[in-house]
């Protein structure tokens, strides 16, 4: 899937500075991504708003380097929007102003739109190979 979205974001031809991603379980489909639109620099962002009973909880950000992206162009990489809540958690806490979100599934309950997604869902918990 990771193939799959690259090649929809390869075809607005922007060129991105890096990509920002918000887990550690996403790095290996970033790093598909990364190399397709041959985007050198991927950031990640220590944020999860799950609990250990995969329960949406409060927000806990262990990102232990905090950066401003605010002047360059991002492409803000996740597996799935579903509450925008972290999303919207790092827009207000980073510094990033001019970026591009990308995700391979967003849910129907979700209060934005992926500029990039490759599967819509509705209310059914996603199990990721990753999370096994």
């Amino acid at each position: 899937m990771s193939y799959s979205l690259a090649e929809t974001i390869k075809k607005d031809n922007i060129n991105f500075d890096m990509i920002v991603t918000l887990t550690k379980w996403w790095l290996v489909p970033t790093y598909f991504v990364a190399d397709i639109l041959w985007i050198k620099t991927i950031e990640t962002l220590n944020i999860n708003s799950y609990n250990l009973d995969w329960k949406q909880a409060e927000i806990i950000d262990k990102t232990y380097f905090k950066k401003s992206f605010s002047n360059l162009n991002i492409l803000i990489v996740d597996d799935l929007v579903d509450s925008w809540n972290s999303i919207s958690y790092v827009l207000e806490n980073y510094e990033i102003s001019n970026y591009k979100l990308a995700t391979i599934f967003y849910k129907e309950k979700s209060k934005i739109i992926p500029d990039y997604f490759c599967k819509k869902a509705n209310d059914e918990w996603i199990v990721f190979p990753y999370e096994s």
